[in-house]
């Protein structure tokens, strides 16, 4: 059987059984600025989870850039688009990559969410529903910066990853997107459980820094608390996989770089889970659409 096929047999099961299931998690992954490797991140990072086990979708909402897609080597044949507007079904646009992962190109369909009418916006999720129930994770591979689109996936997400990297300009705009989320948050609402993710440093002592520099700026101006993920070291692997098209940590698996992200997934699944349930992509998408200002 392969790879296609259980995931059909999955959704399959899906339609048949009570809607009181499990619920994937939501993880946002962003940067205050472009070019702090974010999407490799998320790719190694999901990699690195399903070889422990874990199912794990990724859904590339870098709006007209589609980097997962160019990382993996893989073309999709269809998106989120056209999933949309097209006609086509979640098992059209999901699809497969390595280590039994799947991915979704948004192409433009992130952007086309709010020109949905609130019946269109309740049918969308209907159809994206199924995902809870064959993913543990999925991951929102967002566009980089501060723009209002990723600050209302990171408020509709259970967790959030921040990725930098040691350069100033890296530290300062990860600040401004931790600046901006806290501007965004209403006083009753839980501000996002942000991880921060330090990207290239020559040593664990320069990761270190990096994090207790966004830390005390945090908490002494925003009174907010951010999470040390942990460090990535710069390794020229990296360069050498993204040539090849192809995930760091299946091109050189022993490389310094693929043992870090492998490390870091061993200490994303041992995290102590707040007794917050998962959201699941159906309550995600809801909140996103609240957050457009729609009603469903």
């Amino acid at each position: 059987m392969d790879q296609a096929e259980r995931l059909r047999m999955m959704v399959g099961n899906h339609q048949h059984q009570k809607p009181m299931m499990k619920k994937a998690k939501i993880i946002t992954v962003a940067s205050g600025k472009g070019g702090v490797g974010k999407t490799n991140v998320t790719m190694n990072m999901a990699l690195e989870l399903a070889k422990q086990g874990k199912r794990v979708v990724i859904l590339d909402a870098d709006l007209g850039l589609s980097n997962v897609e160019v990382l993996f080597g893989i073309i999709p044949s269809y998106t989120l688009s056209d999933m949309l507007f097209g006609g086509k079904s979640l098992m059209d646009i999901l699809t497969p990559g390595p280590f039994g992962i799947y991915f979704i190109s948004s192409g433009s369909g992130v952007q086309d969410l709010v020109q949905l009418s609130p019946i269109e916006l309740q049918n969308c999720i209907v159809q994206l529903q199924p995902l809870d129930q064959v993913a543990d994770i999925i991951f929102i591979d967002t566009g980089a910066g501060v723009s209002q689109t990723v600050i209302q996936f990171i408020q509709a997400s259970d967790d959030t990853i921040v990725v930098t990297t040691p350069e100033p300009t890296s530290i300062t705009d990860a600040y401004a997107l931790i600046k901006t989320l806290k501007n965004n948050v209403s006083s009753q609402d839980r501000f996002p459980n942000i991880q921060l993710l330090i990207n290239r440093v020559d040593t664990q002592e320069e990761g270190e820094e990096v994090f207790l520099k966004i830390q005390r700026a945090s908490e002494k101006f925003l009174n907010t608390t951010i999470h040390n993920l942990g460090y990535i070291p710069y390794d020229v692997k990296m360069i050498q996989a993204v040539k090849l098209q192809k995930p760091l940590c299946i091109a050189y698996p022993q490389s310094s770089a693929a043992q870090a992200f492998y490390s870091i997934a061993c200490k994303m699944l041992n995290i102590k889970e707040e007794k917050i349930q998962p959201t699941g992509l159906g309550g995600f998408m809801k909140k996103i659409f609240h957050l457009f200002g729609e009603t469903i």
